[in-house]
């Protein structure tokens, strides 16, 4: 497998769920005497307790380079030789990297179980809610356990509200690893001014599979409710971080305190990677991300590769049951977590929040963003990227008869197939959207396009930036 991925950490990851990693793969590429080697283990192992696990999540590396999940059910294999050579065809063409058996997901419950488990892993229930930032630079103390009462009247708050598939810590660990050149701790020493500036430095942890963006942000408001008014709260937010915070300030925080927001590229209009008819497109482009930068973020490599098979085979689960709805809506049911960041016209629940500004907006001249167009100077090392959002590349893969993979495009006034500008994970003009009339005001954006760093930096490094830790600086006073 690729240097930047842990194998062992990813099996260890996929075991958490439930999913068993299988030895050795079978290939198309396999002679026939390695196959019924390989066939006569695996029928040893479904005679075993396990033989309920007769679904197989395969990640695999194509002919091009591009990884992408594919979901096989493991019975089809099994049989006489002759069977297994018919069988050959429909295995995943490429390298296979690793295998994971698993239990067929039956029924509605089981499916919102492993969502949960999911969310689990990487948000971890036990640190869920307020953590505050320690003297040791880190969120390790519940805010529970130190507040009291009107712990937060009249005092200043700086508040974290994480993306998609993370937690504060991570975000704390990203902001330690920044650097400015001749400055290697510009990191540690951004949050050590923070904690003397701010009476409060809170991280909100929360699920972001199996809740809505709006659920978490009236848990935050809830967390929240006990503590006082506080006399301001700054916030930053990453992501589907920015939808919650919009839900919270919006609809359920108290107006009392004076609030200003950054957003760091966060789908404040949806994000087309989320809607349905994507997101198995999706799960393969954050695969991919993952194995491109693992070694840079080897925290959260594993995790996100983890996250994003078992959320594909979910999808795949679900269309091989023969569900009544549409396969897409089935999907969108069971992650209510990603479908409340959809870039869809039936996205009724961010559609209400951005419907319900009209034209004005109270919080509006407080809001600020960093956002970019990410387009990659390593062709070769980010080569998968053209097979996600290059109308022409894709043009050429319909000749090899490979399905539609393309997310971030549309037609423009001639019919003609055009790319949208995004930063990998989120539409760029989405990351300043409030409502269909109403914006972020240009002067509060800072826009990674207009430096030379355009082409580094993409939707999950944004905090690591030292720019966006000086506009960080700048808007909230920092000094």
């Amino acid at each position: 497998m690729t240097e930047q991925i842990d194998a062992n950490g990813l099996d260890d990851e996929f075991s958490q769920l439930g999913f068993v990693p299988l030895d050795r793969p079978i290939g198309s590429g396999d002679s026939e005497n390695a196959i019924e080697k390989i066939e006569q283990r695996r029928r040893a192992w479904q005679r075993s307790d396990r033989s309920h696990l007769d679904d197989v999540l395969s990640l695999v590396e194509s002919p091009d380079g591009v990884l992408r999940w594919e979901l096989t059910d493991d019975k089809r294999r099994r049989g006489t030789r002759r069977a297994g050579r018919q069988s050959r065809a429909a295995l995943p063409q490429g390298k296979i990297e690793r295998q994971y058996a698993f239990e067929k997901l039956q029924g509605t419950n089981q499916v919102a179980k492993l969502v949960a488990r999911i969310d689990d892993r990487c948000t971890n229930k036990l640190k869920r809610g307020l953590w505050v930032l320690s003297e040791n630079l880190e969120f390790d103390l519940d805010y529970s356990d130190v507040r009291g009462n009107d712990d937060l009247k009249g005092k200043s708050v700086l508040l974290f509200i994480h993306g998609t598939f993370s937690h504060g810590d991570t975000t704390c660990q990203q902001i330690k690893e920044a650097t400015q050149r001749n400055h290697p701790n510009f990191g540690e020493d951004f949050l050590k001014k923070i904690r003397i500036k701010y009476d409060r430095v809170l991280s909100f942890n929360h699920p972001t599979l199996s809740v809505s963006p709006m659920v978490n942000a009236f848990r935050l408001a809830g967390e929240l409710r006990d503590a006082g008014v506080p006399k301001s709260i700054d916030i930053i937010c990453h992501s589907r971080g920015g939808v919650v915070t919009r839900w919270w300030l919006e609809g359920f925080a108290s107006q009392d305190s004076d609030y200003r927001v950054v957003f760091l590229g966060a789908p404040l209009g949806g994000t087309s990677l989320a809607s349905p008819t994507h997101l198995k497109s999706g799960m393969n482009l954050i695969s991919n991300y993952a194995k491109v930068t693992g070694k840079g973020l080897a925290m959260t490599a594993n995790p996100i590769l983890m996250a994003a098979g078992s959320v594909f085979s979910i999808i795949g689960s679900i269309a091989k049951t023969g569900a009544k709805a549409p396969v897409f809506d089935a999907a969108c049911a069971v992650f209510p977590g990603l479908m409340g960041q959809a870039r869809t016209n039936t996205n009724f629940e961010l559609n209400n929040l951005r419907a319900s500004l009209g034209g004005s907006n109270p919080h509006r001249d407080n809001y600020y963003a960093v956002v970019n167009d990410f387009e990659p100077s390593d062709l070769e090392k980010w080569k998968f990227w053209k097979v996600f959002s290059e109308p022409k590349a894709y043009m050429s893969n319909l000749a090899d008869g490979m399905v539609d993979e393309l997310i971030f495009t549309e037609l423009d006034e001639n019919n003609n197939r055009v790319k949208i500008a995004n930063d990998m994970v989120v539409d760029y003009n989405s990351m300043t959207e409030l409502s269909d009339e109403l914006r972020i005001p240009t002067d509060n954006i800072f826009d990674f396009k207009t430096t030379r760093k355009s082409s580094k930096v993409h939707h999950t490094n944004y905090i690591i930036q030292y720019e966006t830790l000086e506009f960080i600086k700048k808007v909230f006073a920092l000094g």
